[in-house]
């Protein structure tokens, strides 16, 4: 069984997907079973959203990123975001949106200390498809779509650095931090996107990145 079909039957046979990146020629794209599993993936989609993960460092602590895959009739064919990484010769385009430290977290004996940075296409959530791991459907619309697409280029415009870089998130000053699973908990919140069920451990999902890095100001009640 080929990578294609490896991928359909996972996103056939269960409730989440797993991936990975299938090379063959072009004339896959015209042939109906390969279509179908494209349908499979996406859903009857055209634009989707998944949650991944991966262990840290041989650790059962648990990394998370989000995974969204398009096809040529999404609004988001043409983002320059999804133009590095394909699926199924290309009749579909993904692109990870999650959050690492500015540089290898160092530890001072205390606590791992660093600055949270966002990413697009980090290699570490690229190989969370490319390795054929288990993807979580979220329930996202157009709408919610492209405001996470826009809350996260905010961040990583804007806000980078900006927070401390915690392994374990919590902790008072000089010692609070946040981490890259309370990134993407807070990417999703902010975008009104549900939170899926999560088995496995996964520090710091719960813990709030502040909308305002996002650059989401929100108007007070009492102004309306």
């Amino acid at each position: 069984m080929d990578a294609a079909h490896a991928l359909a039957h996972a996103v056939v046979s269960t409730p989440v997907a797993g991936s990975t990146v299938s090379s063959g020629s072009a004339s896959s794209s015209d042939n109906p079973e390969y279509r179908n599993m494209v349908n499979a993936f996406m859903n009857g989609l055209h634009t989707r959203m998944f949650l991944g993960s991966f262990h840290v460092m041989n650790t059962r602590n648990q990394h998370s990123a989000i995974i969204i895959a398009v096809t040529s009739r999404s609004n988001f064919w043409d983002d320059e975001r999804f133009g590095h990484h394909s699926l199924f010769d290309g009749l579909i385009r993904f692109a990870t949106f999650g959050a690492q430290p500015a540089s290898e977290p160092i530890f001072d004996g205390i606590t791992w200390f660093g600055n949270l940075t966002g990413h697009v296409n980090h290699p570490n959530d690229v190989s969370i498809v490319t390795s054929g791991s288990r993807l979580i459907p979220l329930n996202a619309g157009v709408n919610q779509i492209s405001q996470l697409l826009t809350a996260e280029q905010y961040f990583r415009n804007n806000s980078n650095d900006s927070i401390n870089y915690r392994l374990f998130p919590g902790g008072v000053l000089p010692l609070n931090g946040l981490n890259s699973n309370a990134y993407t908990y807070s990417l999703l919140l902010h975008s009104g996107i549900t939170h899926p069920t999560l088995e496995g451990r996964f520090p710091g999902w719960g813990h709030i990145v502040q909308e305002h890095y996002f650059g989401i100001r929100r108007v007070p009640v009492w102004m309306v």
